[in-house]
């Protein structure tokens, strides 16, 4: 710091600021030594920055900053207190770069940072008047926080009754030791019974496997044949002939498809997701009299009609074994279907079996009528199997009937055990809740619940 009005200075005025040389340190700037710069080969003792003024105190003849600037800074020494400081260390950076002529001047007036105090009042909203006023506020702060921390601590430490434990901690041991014993003579039960003579002739219970369920639907019923007129029978012929020539049918694996009425989805299909079209009336008069010939409760109102190709088409015949347990299916519905042209096999195959599975068969001829129960789907799977090659035949049609609904979709079904509500006890529940439940099934306790 340059005081212009201090013109000379006792104890700058023996010294001569001068270029130091490598060979001189900054403990040997004394007397008319001037400024200078701390040599490169200079090794000073490095003192921790949290250390100073405390546990290793800097001497004057070493910068504060108990470093060293390799020969790159100025060092000057306060006129006042004798203490040597960096040109940088006493934010005097702008003289690392001035000629020696300069930094001797600047050296006459100035005063460390220890010495020099500002002779001007500093204005409150100043930056470093904030910062300190904040410092103090948050030091004080912290204290009274510390100490009525201290006095509340101690307040409640003085306020609780005392315990004698002596008592439980009593118990705990008890009961430790009875854990041990008890631990020790099993323990000795065990190694007793694993060194027992007797131990080959020991024989474990036989484990009695889990029995198949049985079935409590048949695999089909309502089996008749030659059961449309004539008038019906011919009608049929020539929808289904029409279908076939004007190409509706759409290709699966084994056969060809044509859907009316409600959108059925099931695995393998390859039908366009478009809604189908109406059913034809010659269908539709079908459908009335088979819901009453066979007393169904729920009326059918989506029609799939099956063709199987002849031997000569060069095509498969025949449907992949298979379940109609699609949940759009109404759970207590019946799935019926005609027979037209050729007869063909149909096989049902037992799910649930012990061993090989149950096998039935049954020869759907022209003008007959089988259907199966919605309800059998979760006990067999059925399918119409290829004929043996070289066999000839003629082309089959098949048109079933199903009774869809979106509501089935959203439905849970529930199989109850000897651990399970019986039907009876769950409608009750579930009239309570506003549900509606249907009971499926003889002796298995199925419930249908309508979301």
């Amino acid at each position: 710091m340059v005081n212009p009005n201090n013109k000379s200075s006792p104890a700058l005025s023996q010294e001569k600021p001068t270029r130091s040389s490598p060979r001189n340190s900054p403990n040997n700037i004394s007397g008319n030594q001037s400024p200078s710069r701390f040599p490169k080969s200079t090794t000073k003792k490095q003192f921790p920055r949290d250390s100073i003024g405390k546990k290793f105190p800097p001497k004057k003849s070493d910068c504060p900053c108990a470093g060293t600037s390799s020969g790159k800074d100025w060092v000057l020494k306060c006129p006042q207190c004798g203490q040597h400081w960096h040109g940088a260390c006493a934010n005097l950076k702008g003289t690392r770069n001035l000629p020696q002529t300069a930094v001797d001047k600047i050296s006459c007036d100035w005063l460390c940072p220890w010495c020099w105090s500002c002779p001007y009042p500093r204005n409150s909203s100043h930056t470093s008047s904030v910062m300190e006023s904040t410092l103090v506020e948050r030091t004080l702060s912290s204290n009274i926080l510390e100490k009525l921390s201290d006095t509340v601590t101690a307040a409640l430490k003085n306020s609780l009754p005392s315990f004698d434990l002596s008592a439980l901690q009593e118990k705990l041991d008890n009961l430790n030791k009875e854990i041990k014993e008890f631990k020790d003579s099993t323990n000795s039960a065990s190694s007793t019974l694993l060194n027992s003579p007797h131990d080959s002739e020991f024989i474990p219970p036989p484990i009695e496997l889990a029995k198949p369920l049985q079935s409590t639907e048949e695999p089909y019923q309502d089996l008749k044949e030659n059961y449309l007129t004539s008038e019906e029978f011919e009608n049929l012929n020539d929808l289904v002939g029409v279908l076939r020539d004007d190409g509706h049918f759409t290709n699966e694996k084994g056969h060809k498809v044509v859907l009316y009425g409600e959108q059925y989805k099931y695995t393998g299909s390859r039908l366009s997701e478009d809604t189908p079209d109406p059913i034809p009336h010659e269908i539709a008069a079908l459908i009335d009299r088979v819901t009453a010939d066979l007393s169904l409760k729920h009326k059918p109102n989506s029609v799939l009609i099956n063709l199987y190709p002849a031997s000569g088409s060069g095509s498969e015949s025949h449907l992949a074994m298979h379940s109609d347990n699609e949940a759009s299916i109404v759970a207590d519905s019946k799935i019926v279907t005609v027979s037209l042209w050729e007869s063909r096999k149909i096989v049902f195959e037992s799910k649930h079996h012990d061993g090989e599975p149950t096998v039935t068969e049954l020869i759907a001829t022209p003008n007959s009528i089988y259907s199966m129960t919605r309800a059998s789907q979760n006990w067999f799977r059925h399918g119409v199997p290829q004929p043996a090659a070289g066999e000839d035949f003629e082309e089959r049609i098949s048109i079933t009937l199903r009774c869809v609904s979106n509501v089935s979709e959203r439905s849970i079904l529930l199989i109850g055990d000897s651990n399970f509500p019986t039907p009876r006890r769950l409608c009750l529940v579930l009239a309570r809740v506003k549900l509606e439940p249907l009971i499926l099934g003889g002796g298995l306790n199925q419930v249908k619940l309508r979301t």
